[in-house]
């Protein structure tokens, strides 16, 4: 794929992510603090990260986060663990379709849905419950099990709301004339 396109696209997905968390989320707040976001803007990020590549996804993920911070909607100060975070959403699902989900992608079918969801909940796990529940603590000075047992229920339900936006979105992603950046990108590699 051209890189003005992977760019194109990328800017789209960055622009999409903004919105989603600066506009469309909400925050419940524990004992006074923001420990919980309820909102969409890392399916774009995610998605970047499988129709482009781990690399592209990692900077929509970190530009999407710098730019939101530039805006500020949620009063929220800045802080660089969140922009890890953010980066490593668009990585971590990326990686693991192409490197440890690959022997289950088909050339036919592209990627399964249960592929899709498993690198989904791979990361819920690893960044939105291990390092932003993390992150939340050195913020706030809070010990971690009292913020992240509130967000194990948040985290579950972002699992699920994502996997099934993400898969859905993808499976769409297929008919259209983005298709051409999806496809090679996740079977290129599936039978080496």
């Amino acid at each position: 794929m051209k890189s003005t396109r992977k760019l194109a696209v990328c800017a789209v997905m960055c622009a999409i992510s903004v919105v989603f968390t600066r506009l469309l989320s909400f925050q419940i707040p524990i004992a006074g603090l923001p420990v919980i976001r309820i909102g969409f803007g890392s399916i774009p990020i995610i998605i970047a990260g499988i129709v482009c590549g781990p690399l592209w996804g990692g900077v929509v993920g970190a530009v999407a986060d710098l730019f939101g911070c530039l805006l500020n909607l949620m009063g929220t100060a800045f802080f660089p663990g969140f922009t890890l975070s953010a980066a490593l959403t668009g990585v971590i699902p990326a990686v693991a379709l192409r490197y440890c989900l690959r022997p289950h992608l088909s050339r036919r079918r592209g990627i399964p849905t249960l592929c899709v969801c498993a690198s989904v909940v791979i990361n819920e796990i690893l960044v939105s419950f291990a390092l932003n529940t993390t992150w939340l603590c050195i913020l706030y000075g809070q010990g971690w099990i009292v913020l992240g047992m509130p967000r194990i229920i948040s985290v579950v339900c972002m699992m699920l709301i994502n996997s099934l936006f993400t898969s859905i979105i993808l499976r769409a992603l297929v008919h259209l004339p983005i298709a051409e950046l999806y496809n090679p990108y996740t079977v290129r590699n599936a039978h080496h």
